[in-house]
């Protein structure tokens, strides 16, 4: 039918009673695809007698009709009416086609009905048929009495009785295309109202903008919005001042004519003592002030070059101490940043610093904390790059503004004899120095033992900021103050022995910090500490570990081999005792799970490749420290792979279950399963960590057997049967999880033996697969244990070059196993 049509249209044949018949064979209610085509002449004219125009009077009326009809339709059939009359909008806007009476009005009806379609893509289209709609030539008759302007005013009218989004933007199309402004005082406090609201606040800010911009080019004052924004800032609740802030503010700003007008308003906008300001709550009014203080200054139209500029320094003050954290990031904002990096810091500013930093050390949210990093990193960036201006002779240009930020208006009789002649940059210079030297004294006491988590977290943030030493200017030059002020003197014993402590925290996170601060501070000449034997009456950690063998590695190889010979001599005392009384031993505090982080503090330390005598330790580790190490694994497992993993004693074991003599009983129960299974998990640990350092360096290449120094062919027999035991027997999910870790590294190895390796290792990996059928003590357990992980870890380092060979095999076999016995699977 389409294409008759279209036939149709496009010939030239001047019967009347073929024109006739377009409307009569063409249902438009079945399809509207035709309108996608290229316009023809035909379409404009009269189809028939009741038809002037084919495309208005017949195709866009009957999808109109069919629209305002009541009921729902099908999104799909909406979607494709609603691009239908998108179209025709865009065709009678180009073709310039006119509106009468009753199209005009079905089409008032349409975008007043659809511009709150639930499906978004339909409101999108809405918006256009509107914007095509408003840009078209509406011919209502003789009949027109001003019939035109009260179908769009009450068009708009509609859009107010439920805002939305889309209602929102309809009228900015109004505006924009009428010039008109049917929005009073009244509505613009009840959109300002909304401006909170997260679907609203995007489209009300695109509103009030556009209306802004109308009245800066019509030469007409921003009193109304003014006086709205700064209501709502005041008195507003906390989602109005966010969208004020975040959203208007910001898109005000970036306009040139906007912009313009905040400049010849910002007296206004920024007197304490404005009917507003004096009217509202005290912390509302300073957070309202600094708020527009900030984009004055980063405005590059503004003359304001500062935040002194703007506000005053006593405003200033009150808002570091008020008990709003929002004011007082506001305020330490100011303080820290300006667009020009090179401008110094006064004497006031650094005072006001120090107080926010010292009485903010404390802060519990971990935003606000990243937000006090972020504004002090940025301060030192602004004492770098002034730096080099202070160092400069001092000039006629920067005279005044040197006097200026040398002076103190807080305090004026302590720079009351300073005076405009004097070598204004050098004083400027000291106090800069002066404050550094307090911010480094008061973090590093802040760090103490007594200092609670949140202190401690953040002094070490600003410990790091303050001593990057490799840190340079904004054109990538070195740092000069950090070296000329001699601050990597600063770093002293003291210093480096409260860091230390600090790997004793409670917190992980703070332990981490300190551990990377110790390696990157620019210490020297730092006396580390001395063991007479391994430290083992504290909690240990890996932090502390790896730190212990720093410690050891720079009293020299000859010390560090002693360090680990006696760690070997406790560990071995340790299996000794065990051996004797395995549960008695083991069911109180028993060190062996400290001595096995030593030994993996070692592997993860990184001194293995700065030793110059490497090969003593290519003999002993590979003949004494694993095989020790797999030794005690091999003496914890079997708590580990007992039927009772959650360490409770056997109800049938005990006969005074709820006496004293059985509470002792539970107790060893759970302490013995407690130091088994940490050790046994630091065990798989040990074994990650040495196989990853020692293949670290060829680890994309093929090995040979000959050239394992680390890891001979017995050793990585007896590693593969003890991994093997464990992903198939252990019934712990941490336990297991650890060793499949470590199995997946053996896989990957035993991939990369070269040809004379690979029956052996084909044989190997055949035996691992074999597993599937069920056999040789394979633990049961509702998640098959370590099962899963050692299929996979075989099967996802396998390499490339075998086409997934053992992928191929593993399949098959589990389907094999499926049917011969569909209960397994």
């Amino acid at each position: 039918m389409l294409q008759s049509v279209t036939t149709t249209g496009k010939s030239n044949c001047d019967n009347d009673d073929e024109k006739k018949l377009l409307c009569q064979i063409l249902n438009v209610s079945l399809s509207v695809g035709f309108l996608n085509q290229k316009i023809n002449e035909e379409w404009k004219k009269s189809c028939c007698e009741k038809h002037e125009i084919f495309l208005g009077d017949y195709v866009f009326k009957t999808i109109l009709e069919e629209l305002s009809l009541p009921g729902q339709r099908t999104p799909t059939r909406l979607l494709d009416l609603s691009l239908a009359v998108k179209r025709l909008s865009i065709i009678f806007r180009e073709e310039e086609i006119e509106y009468n009476l009753e199209l005009a009005t079905l089409m008032k009806n349409f975008i007043s009905r659809y511009i709150r379609d639930p499906i978004p893509i339909v409101c999108h289209t809405v918006l256009d048929v509107m914007d095509n709609f408003m840009q078209s030539k509406l011919n209502l008759g003789e009949s027109d009495n001003g019939d035109s302007k009260n179908i769009l005013e009450s068009l708009c009218q509609k859009f107010f009785e439920r805002l939305t989004k889309f209602t929102i933007r309809a009228l900015i199309l109004f505006m924009k295309h009428t010039r008109c402004d049917l929005i009073d005082e009244e509505t613009w406090t009840r959109l300002y109202a909304k401006i909170g609201h997260p679907e609203l606040t995007t489209a009300i800010t695109d509103l009030i903008i556009f209306h802004g911009i109308k009245l800066a080019n019509e030469n007409n004052g921003l009193g109304l919005h003014f006086d709205e924004m700064r209501r709502c800032l005041l008195e507003g609740s906390v989602e109005q001042r966010r969208a004020i802030q975040t959203k208007l503010l910001p898109k005000m700003f970036k306009s040139v004519e906007l912009r313009n007008v905040f400049n010849n308003e910002s007296q206004n906008l920024l007197n304490v003592h404005d009917e507003f300001y004096a009217s509202a709550d005290p912390i509302r009014a300073i957070e309202v002030i600094l708020s527009m203080t900030k984009f004055f200054i980063f405005n590059p139209t503004s003359t304001a070059l500062s935040w002194h500029d703007c506000v005053d320094v006593q405003l200033l003050a009150e808002a570091i101490v008020v008990d709003d954290v929002e004011v007082r990031m506001l305020a330490w904002h100011l303080i820290c940043q300006n667009p020009r990096l090179t401008r110094p810091f006064s004497y006031d500013e650094l005072l006001l610093a120090r107080l926010f930093i010292a009485s903010n050390m404390t802060e519990q949210s971990p935003g606000i904390r990243q937000k006090i990093v972020a504004e002090f990193k940025i301060l030192m960036q602004r004492m770098r790059e002034s730096y080099k201006l202070l160092k400069k002779k001092l000039t006629p240009e920067n005279r005044d503004l040197f006097y200026e930020l040398a002076t103190s208006e807080l305090f004026p009789t302590k720079t009351s004899d300073i005076s405009s002649d004097d070598s204004c940059n050098t004083m400027i210079l000291k106090n800069h120095k002066e404050f550094l030297r307090f911010i480094h004294d008061f973090i590093f006491d802040s760090i103490g033992e007594e200092a609670n988590f949140n202190r401690k977290l953040l002094a070490l943030f600003l410990i790091e900021i303050m001593h990057e030493s490799e840190a340079s200017y904004k054109n990538g030059a070195a740092d000069l103050m950090y070296k000329e002020l001699e601050m990597q003197s600063w770093l002293n014993q003291e210093c480096y022995d409260q860091l230390r402590a600090v790997m004793s925290d409670d917190f992980e996170i703070n332990q981490g910090i300190a551990e990377r601060l110790l390696s990157k501070l620019p210490f020297k000449d730092i006396k580390r500490p001395h063991y007479d034997k391994i430290p083992l009456d504290f909690k240990n950690n890996y932090y502390k570990s790896r730190c212990f063998w720093k410690d050891i590695f720079a009293g020299g190889d000859q010390h560090l081999q002693a360090a680990m010979k006696n760690v070997q001599i406790l560990i071995q005392k340790e299996i000794k005792n065990i051996e004797k009384d395995k549960e008695e031993y083991l069911g109180g505090y028993i060190p062996l799970t400290n001595l096995i982080i030593y030994v993996n503090g070692f592997f993860e330390s990184g001194i293995y490749s700065q030793i110059e005598n490497i090969i003593p330790w290519e003999t002993y580790i590979p003949q004494t420290l694993i095989p020790l190490c797999l030794t005690v694994g091999k003496l914890v497992s079997p708590v580990v792979h007992s039927c009772a993993p959650e360490g409770f004693y056997p109800d049938d074991k005990s006969d005074d279950i709820d006496g004293k003599k059985g509470k002792e009983r539970s107790k060893k129960s759970q302490q013995l399963l407690v130091n088994c299974w940490r050790t046994h998990k630091e065990i798989s640990v040990v074994f990650k960590n040495f196989l990853q350092f020692a293949f670290e360096k060829n680890a994309a290449q093929s090995l040979s057997k000959n050239g394992m120094k680390l890891l001979p062919p017995n050793l990585l027999q007896n590693l593969k049967e003890y991994l093997w035991t464990q992903l198939t027997e252990c019934r712990q999910i941490g336990a297991f999880e650890a060793a499949a870790a470590t199995f997946q590294i053996i896989c990957s190895i035993l991939w990369k033996l070269e040809d004379e390796g690979k029956k052996e290792n084909n044989i190997f990996l055949h035996d691992y697969s074999s597993v599937e059928n069920g056999i040789n003590n394979l633990c049961e357990t509702r998640r098959s244990a370590g099962l899963p992980p050692l299929i996979v870890a075989i099967l996802t380092t396998e390499p490339k070059q075998r086409n997934h060979a053992a992928f191929t095999n593993c399949m098959e076999r589990m389907f094999a196993i499926q049917l011969q016995d569909p209960g397994m699977m």
